[in-house]
């Protein structure tokens, strides 16, 4: 068993008690969050005669520059700040993180307002930047029953795919499975192999020369 830097062994914890201690390091974090933001909204840098949030926060709190933040939780910590008028550079500083992933972050878990405000380093109120929505993705070309087919029938690999299989794949009447498969055969772009199931030969991708 490893000894602990104190010299006492470790306490291998149960799952009650690793829920528990979970909970506990997830408030921590929570609270420190909090305090962070607490001290930006306090522009405490200005207290302490710090040039900068950046400065203060290199000084006072070097333990900042050790986060390492689950993606979740700083979302969740960019979500709060966002709403209590953090700058996106001011939250970069405080979280650690780049400008770019936080500008990122707030694309993802901030609502777009046309109103807001934020208040930047230097004190004052501006407007927000507008959040770009990302365009919506082009939809794939879409595949025609052919080269669905072909795609069903390489999945399948060796085992080969039957018309009876492709229309439970697929819901094709059996008509539309077979009048697929034939055209392809023809083709070279599969072929049947001496493989038979419920009555029907299975079908595999040919070779390609």
């Amino acid at each position: 068993m490893t000894a602990a830097v104190d010299g006492r062994a470790p306490t291998i914890l149960t799952e009650w008690g690793a829920r528990k201690l979970t909970q506990r390091i997830r408030a921590k974090v929570a609270d420190a969050l909090d305090l962070i933001v607490q001290a930006w909204e306090g522009r405490a840098w200005e207290a302490l005669d710090y040039p900068t949030w950046d400065d203060y926060l290199a000084a006072e709190l070097p333990e900042v520059k050790a986060f390492r933040l689950p993606i979740d939780t700083r979302r969740d910590a960019v979500a709060a700040w966002s709403a209590r008028g953090m700058s996106q550079r001011a939250m970069a500083a405080g979280l650690n993180v780049s400008p770019a992933t936080i500008a990122a972050d707030v694309a993802e878990v901030v609502p777009h307002d046309e109103d807001a405000t934020v208040v930047s380093l230097d004190g004052r109120q501006r407007k927000a930047r507008v959040r770009r929505e990302r365009p919506a993705p082009e939809p794939p070309p879409a595949m025609t029953k052919r080269d669905r087919a072909v795609q069903l029938v390489a999945e399948q690999g060796d085992r080969g795919l039957t018309v009876k299989e492709l229309c439970a794949l697929t819901d094709w009447p059996q008509t539309t499975a077979s009048g697929t498969l034939t055209p392809l055969e023809r083709q070279g772009r599969i072929r049947r192999v001496s493989v038979f199931r419920l009555g029907c030969a299975a079908y595999i991708v040919a070779a390609q020369h």
